[in-house]
């Protein structure tokens, strides 16, 4: 779809205010919007200084390269991360899953969007039921019925959801690809709906790329900041349980041995490693479950990691090289805040490795949790974290292919502040242009139904060389 412009910024303030007063007391709304009175005057001076008055050279790096909505959405983050992640306090409001799914409704109705390919979205609940499929001698679901059998167990105190993203009029047929994709739990948890119009868009490029019939799941995940939360339900490892039981459920439903592939941002991408840990080494007793049903966890075909959180501070902020200078929008202090709320009573325990994947230094480790395909990582030159992302992939680069991919004057999660923030669909859309790509080059060759000789698309250069792109 084309860029964000001012009429969905308007429309979005008008589902965030509707959220807050029909989900917070009268007076928690109210006192929110006006102690946030100062800070939107100053942005609204900042806008006009930085936006038509500072000269570019005074500028830094990553303001430099960036739009104003780049650095309109920067100081929103700078002023309300903290707490953006607690559906506790009505802040909870700019990141709330309707929210974000009424506003891609309404871009797409606006512009009588149906998706690249006829892409669609559902939203689903994680159920028992999902655990027991129904086993037929035809992999697409047509035949005789073979009876009941069940392929992996759900974790009951640790149902979730999320969204699927599939091509209208082949739900039921043969997956070639599926990317299961963990959003960051730090804040965007609770709300897959934010990574709809992105994964939709790169759902489609799949099928431009050569794949027949990809599927995307969007797993809702707890968040780790809650103030009111009983400190056991939220921090470690109830984001493990939760993504074991996605992994479960995406492979019981798809059923057709497509290429598996996880991806995810922040502490989702964290989460992608610590699940490739578990599977080298299952360790059941640790998520509460020493009779669970030991069915082998099959590991993913390929990982894609943005801006990955890996080693939190353990303890010691000196581990946190700041190679930002005060550019990006992530600070030590939020680190610290995901560390104290995620790693909870497990904190320097015998588990820190599969809290902290970055800490797991041992390349027969590596080895033998490492995905067939590879790895892509990505990252900001700018963002907090850069130094230890950098070294983290030269390790791994170390026992299998890994793609290093830095991007200059950009931060934490670039892809998606560029998606929100570019003003031009070209630019917007380049980094899930180049990941759909990667993913292609990587797979393709690998499926029986992309060698027959009546296979769908073959892959496209969807990057001009005249571009320069990133």
């Amino acid at each position: 779809m084309r860029e964000y412009r001012l009429s969905d910024a308007l429309w979005y303030c008008i589902l965030v205010l509707g959220y807050l007063f029909s989900n917070y007391q009268l007076l928690d709304a109210v006192a929110f919007l006006f102690s946030n009175i100062p800070f939107f005057v100053d942005l609204a001076f900042s806008i006009i200084i930085k936006g038509y008055i500072e000269p570019l050279n005074v500028k830094d790096d990553v303001n430099r390269q960036g739009t104003l909505n780049q650095f309109v959405l920067h100081q929103l983050l700078n002023h309300f991360l903290t707490d953006l992640g607690d559906p506790s306090k009505p802040v909870f409001s700019l990141v709330a899953n309707p929210v974000w799914k009424r506003l891609f409704d309404f871009r797409a109705f606006i512009q009588a969007y149906r998706g690249v390919e006829n892409c669609v979205y559902q939203e689903v609940t994680i159920t028992e039921k999902d655990f027991v499929q129904s086993q037929t001698n035809d992999i697409t679901g047509e035949g005789k019925n073979l009876g009941q059998q069940r392929t992996g167990r759900i974790i009951t105190d640790a149902t979730g959801g999320g969204i699927w993203i599939r091509t209208s009029g082949k739900k039921h047929m043969r997956n070639d690809l599926v990317v299961l994709f963990f959003p960051d739990f730090s804040t965007l948890g609770a709300c897959p709906a934010f990574y709809l119009e992105y994964l939709m868009t790169m759902h489609g490029l799949f099928l431009l790329q050569g794949f027949a019939n990809p599927a995307i799941f969007i797993s809702k995940l707890p968040l780790v900041i809650n103030s009111k939360k009983n400190c056991a339900e939220d921090e470690f490892p109830c984001q493990l349980k939760h993504a074991i039981n996605a992994w479960n459920y995406v492979q019981n439903v798809t059923r057709s041995y497509p290429k598996y592939y996880f991806a995810g941002d922040g502490l989702g991408a964290s989460l992608c490693l610590s699940l490739l840990l578990f599977m080298a080494n299952p360790n059941y007793e640790l998520l509460g479950l020493p009779d669970y049903e030991k069915v082998p966890l099959k590991k993913p075909f390929g990982l894609i990691l943005v801006s990955p959180i890996l080693g939190f501070l353990n303890g010691n902020e000196d581990l946190a090289i700041d190679g930002s200078n005060g550019m990006d929008y992530m600070s030590l202090n939020f680190i610290k805040s995901l560390e104290k709320n995620y790693v909870g009573s497990y904190s320097c325990s015998a588990n820190d490795e599969l809290l902290r994947p970055g800490l797991c230094t041992d390349l027969q480790t590596w080895y033998e949790a490492f995905p067939e395909a590879g790895i892509l990582i990505t990252w900001g030159k700018n963002e907090l974290m850069a130094p230890e992302i950098e070294e983290f992939g030269k390790l791994l680069g170390k026992v299998g292919r890994v793609k290093l991919w830095q991007v200059d004057r950009k931060t934490h999660s670039w892809p998606f502040m560029s998606f929100l923030t570019e003003d031009a669909q070209d630019e917007k859309e380049d980094s899930v242009f180049i990941m759909s790509g990667i993913v292609s080059r990587l797979t393709l060759w690998q499926l029986s139904s992309y060698l027959q000789p009546d296979s769908g698309n073959s892959p496209m250069n969807l990057l001009t060389i005249d571009d320069n792109h990133l």
